[in-house]
């Protein structure tokens, strides 16, 4: 579609309007950055997905993205060896957890919601990455002693030297 009859369309209004019923920053991103489709199995497909989307709003699931964040940032961060404080730790842990219930939902779904299960089904979080999280750090964001060995034994010489301070 030319730019002219996207301009008279007010086409850019229309994404702007889908990108406030967005929940997640990078949903109005990606809404934001939708472009006309000129392919029709495309198009049947783009339709089809969204009358799954408004079959699953009538069905009042408690289907959601939960605590998911964008965390892009973050995961760049890591990928580049960076140092993560905790809270980020917990902000993956959470979307991988939401992640993993999206999956688990749209699976009793396949069936009536093939398009949308078939996106929700790619979201597999990395096995043992939840726990890993949940074993060393706190919901409050606080290292757990059992982070490391090494860490709970210094923490009990503190603890050790501390008392014989106060006595």
């Amino acid at each position: 579609m030319d730019r002219k009859t996207l301009i008279t369309l007010e086409y850019e209004k229309v994404l702007e309007k889908l990108a406030e019923y967005a929940d997640f920053s990078l949903s109005a991103e990606l809404a934001l950055s939708k472009k006309p489709v000129s392919d029709l199995f495309r198009s049947k497909k783009l339709v089809s997905t969204t009358s799954e989307a408004r079959l699953l709003l009538s069905l009042n699931t408690d289907i959601s993205i939960g605590s998911a964040r964008d965390i892009r940032s973050i995961v760049d961060l890591a990928s580049r060896n960076g140092i993560l404080e905790p809270v980020e730790l917990l902000e993956i842990r959470d979307t991988l957890i939401s992640s993993r219930d999206l999956h688990r939902d749209f699976n009793k779904y396949i069936d009536k919601l093939p398009n949308l299960a078939e996106v929700a089904l790619n979201l597999t979080p990395p096995g043992g990455l939840i726990d890993t999280i949940n074993n060393i750090i706190s919901d409050r964001g606080e290292i757990l002693d059992q982070a490391s060995p090494r860490l709970a034994t210094t923490r009990k010489e503190i603890k050790t030297c501390r008392s014989r301070l106060v006595d």
